[in-house]
């Protein structure tokens, strides 16, 4: 999934985690310790998940909302 900066977003299974690459190869962990993620999608839902919202679905049903990871920044 990529964001409207060209950010792109993805899944770590093994490890549980989701990344932020940016266009320039910078990345950083977003989010870890979730259980069997294999997606992302940012919401643009006008109900539920707040627009702009980065969720992450894993095999097992779990339903994650990641706050604020479109707008985090790279260290």
């Amino acid at each position: 999934t990529r964001d409207r900066k060209n950010n792109l977003y993805a899944t770590s299974f093994r490890r549980g985690e989701i990344w932020k690459i940016s266009r320039h190869k910078q990345a950083c962990v977003l989010a870890g310790g979730l259980s069997q993620t294999s997606g992302v999608a940012i919401s643009s839902a006008k109900r539920g998940f707040k627009r702009g919202t980065l969720i992450a679905v894993g095999f097992d049903g779990t339903i994650t909302q990641v706050k604020r990871a479109t707008s985090a920044g790279f260290p």
